[in-house]
């Protein structure tokens, strides 16, 4: 087998985990703005429920 025929499968291996990679923590970013923005959401209707004196003795 010829030595450059390793070396680009060695690159392609790579640049196939390197995607992987990038795909993981790309999901890992969505989901965790995913879960911000589902606790910001909870935290504005607790606010949003709370009387208008309550809500400005919060701000």
């Amino acid at each position: 087998v010829p030595e450059g025929y390793l070396s680009k499968e060695e690159d392609v291996r790579e640049r196939e985990e390197q995607e992987k990679i990038r795909i993981t923590r790309e999901k890992q970013k969505e989901e965790e703005n995913k879960r911000r923005r589902e606790e910001n959401e909870r935290l504005e209707r607790i606010y949003n429920s709370l009387d208008p004196l309550r809500q400005e003795e919060i701000n």
